[in-house]
């Protein structure tokens, strides 16, 4: 019997090692947090996030349908981030500008959401990231289901009904 039980431990800790090998770094962007990424952090947030909706925004200060989003967004965050969705916002703006334009536009508009500003320009880098291409078009939002599978790529503005659309069927 004491045999038996070793011998299925054993088993059950090998499992696990090599479960929790294959699952890759754990990373959470925490909301109203604003710092830099790069393209494998953004790969291990889209993986992190399984279990919730995911909609990632990549937008830029200077682009101004990426401005005029950020309402949306702003407003469909508060209403579904206790429903299992996040908003990662992933701004294409120059990564030396953090200190001084992308915090404070951040705080002039109330972004309740966390962004991160990409330090990687490489498109395709990017692209296998994300698990699509991405053209350089801003802005762009991917949705993610809770199983991390992209099922939605709205490059343009994304409206708040575009948001629920997209986003309801998946909760």
């Amino acid at each position: 019997m004491l045999k038996n039980t070793t011998t299925l431990l054993i088993g059950l800790f090998f499992v696990v090692a090599i479960v929790g090998c294959k699952a890759g770094p754990t990373v959470v962007w925490e909301a109203q947090t604003v710092d830099l990424t790069d393209a494998a952090e953004i790969a291990a947030a889209i993986q992190s996030e399984k279990g919730k909706v995911l909609v990632l925004n990549f937008w830029a200060s200077w682009c101004l349908p990426c401005v005029e989003e950020l309402p949306a967004l702003s407003s469909f965050y508060e209403q579904y981030k206790g429903r299992g969705v996040t908003i990662y916002g992933v701004s294409l703006d120059d990564p030396d500008t953090l200190e001084s334009l992308i915090k404070p536009f951040i705080a002039k508009n109330n972004i309740p959401y966390a962004i991160r500003v990409l330090t990687d320009r490489d498109v395709d880098l990017v692209s296998q990231a994300v698990k699509t291409p991405i053209t350089g078009a801003l802005p762009v939002s991917l949705i993610y289901d809770r199983k991390g599978r992209l099922v939605h790529s709205q490059e343009g503005l994304i409206t708040l009904e575009m948001l629920e659309e997209f986003v309801k069927p998946l909760l």
